[in-house]
């Protein structure tokens, strides 16, 4: 099993639910919060990984870029 396919997996899977509920709600502190929660969720996932053996650069790489990402979801952008 490769670590870091599945991973990436998982933040993609938080993507798609992160983008189905952002379409649904117009409040801005409503849509801060599910950005916010989903970036703690990768945040657990990405330390699991470690804890798993993951190389610690690439994963926390990945987290950062995934953040970015969401939080430009947020904004609608």
């Amino acid at each position: 099993m490769d670590l870091i396919k599945e991973l990436e997996t998982c933040f993609n899977t938080e993507l798609v639910y992160l983008q189905v509920g952002l379409d649904r709600e117009t409040d801005p502190i409503k849509r801060n919060d599910m950005a916010w929660y989903c970036v703690q969720r990768l945040l657990g996932a990405t330390q699991f990984a470690n804890q798993l053996g993951a190389d610690y650069g690439t994963v926390e790489a990945m987290f950062e870029g995934y953040k970015e990402k969401i939080y430009k979801m947020e904004k609608g952008a």
